[in-house]
């Protein structure tokens, strides 16, 4: 009997384990996309520390100044960034997909990288890896293109771009409030639990979610692109949303999600006729016509001034 109980014991911290591993994801304040015509909610500020350092007064992280001087296959990166020392720190690594999509700038057009050049200078308008492998395989890796902002995945051999990250960011902490809201308490904002009930074309979804009352609140908007990428959770495919059980289970938080593009308020700062959208079936995040229709799911802030 007392096997038995220190067996349940070591399966139910297991299954811990697990549940905080899969439900892992962007938390934090969330930064503007840099898109000129959404709220700046946590306005994109920062800091040249003058050693080779910048560092986002929004998300607290240090990023590497430059961009690492060749290119990469994905193991390659790892190495190159954990054994970088840079400003005094030693304890540099390659930046998740959430952390480094949160560093595009939306409001820059081409031909000019999607980054603040300001600070980032040396970025080329290329792929830089990610740290997160793809859950569809081990040989795939997520990156991030700087020519344009898009968040897709590659075969882990392609040689790309670096730049590497310190510090951290903490799991997501998502309550359902029991109203058909859920509120994720660390990034500050509460998200519409179901979808909308149709899909839109991106104005209707605009107008579906500024016309929307949902537990007495008022307030409720389409989600930026940085906003609604929080909710994917990387380490699934099929659908990629945040998880609140263990995830063969497939029990979901946002039950009713579907595995297709769901529609931001981020618009393309170089095509007027296309804006972003995140894809719940694998994470990508990219652009289509705004006239095609997609799903729905409203958001409002908690912790900031719109």
């Amino acid at each position: 009997m007392e096997m038995q109980k220190k067996a349940h014991h070591i399966v139910s911290l297991a299954l811990a384990l697990v549940l905080m591993v899969c439900s892992a994801a962007f938390s934090g304040a969330i930064p503007d996309t840099g898109d000129p015509a959404e709220p700046a909610c946590n306005p994109h500020t920062f800091t040249d520390l003058g050693n080779g350092i910048i560092k986002d007064d929004v998300t607290g992280l240090m990023w590497q100044k430059d961009s690492a001087p060749e290119t990469y296959t994905w193991w390659e990166a790892r190495q190159n960034a954990e054994s970088l020392n840079l400003g005094g720190y030693d304890d540099w690594r390659l930046p998740t997909v959430q952390e480094l999509s949160m560093l595009v700038d939306a409001g820059v057009k081409n031909p000019s990288p999607a980054i603040n050049t300001t600070y980032f200078l040396d970025t080329r308008s290329d792929f830089y890896w990610t740290s997160t492998t793809s859950a569809r395989g081990f040989w795939k890796a997520w990156v991030v293109d700087f020519s344009s902002g898009y968040v897709n995945y590659k075969n882990k051999w392609k040689t790309l771009y670096v730049r590497a990250v310190r510090g951290t960011t903490d799991a997501s902490s998502l309550t359902d409030n029991g109203d058909g809201t859920i509120t994720d308490s660390s990034t500050g904002l509460m998200w519409q639990k179901e979808d909308a009930e149709n899909t839109y074309t991106r104005e209707q979804a605009r107008i579906y979610c500024d016309n929307l009352t949902l537990s007495g609140y008022t307030d409720w908007r389409l989600p930026t692109r940085n906003e609604l990428q929080t909710l994917i959770n990387y380490r699934r495919f099929n659908p990629a949303f945040a998880m609140s059980f263990f995830p063969t289970i497939r029990r979901s938080l946002f039950p009713g999600t579907a595995p297709d593009n769901y529609w931001t308020s981020t618009m393309n700062a170089t095509v007027d006729e296309v804006a972003w959208y995140v894809n719940f079936q694998y994470g990508v995040v990219y652009f289509i016509d705004k006239d095609l229709y997609n799903h729905v799911r409203a958001v409002r802030a908690l912790n900031c001034s719109q």
